[in-house]
């Protein structure tokens, strides 16, 4: 069953889920975010990028889930990525956090998508 109401947009390609996060992403929505991320990924999809590229503000509750979906994600044997904007505090505190050494990380969709495919 999925849960609802959600609060992440989810588009499917070929091969893996793209996950838009919302513009705030705090203790408001944070449940939410973890139970949708968490059901998505017991999907089983063949890779996953989290798009947080139109986040204007993520806390530490937000860190905190992504890391978890990582973790998830690894035991699943499905490929993640992190789509992030090029600057501004969503971008800071990824690399603040380390988030960035977790998950494969980039500013560009594209390159996103392709860290997914393994390299010959």
């Amino acid at each position: 069953m999925r849960p609802t109401p959600s609060v992440l947009h989810v588009y499917q390609t070929d091969d893996c889920d793209i996950v838009t996060f919302p513009a705030e992403v705090d203790l408001l929505n944070d449940q939410k975010i973890r139970t949708q991320l968490l059901w998505l990924l017991n999907t089983s999809p063949r890779g996953v990028v989290l798009d947080l590229s139109g986040t204007r503000f993520c806390a530490a509750c937000g860190v905190d889930a992504i890391f978890r979906a990582c973790i998830r994600a690894k035991a699943l044997g499905i490929r993640i990525g992190l789509l992030t904007p090029p600057s501004g505090p969503v971008s800071r505190i990824v690399h603040i956090t380390g988030l960035n050494r977790t998950i494969p990380t980039t500013t560009d969709r594209t390159e996103a998508l392709a860290a997914l495919h393994p390299h010959p």
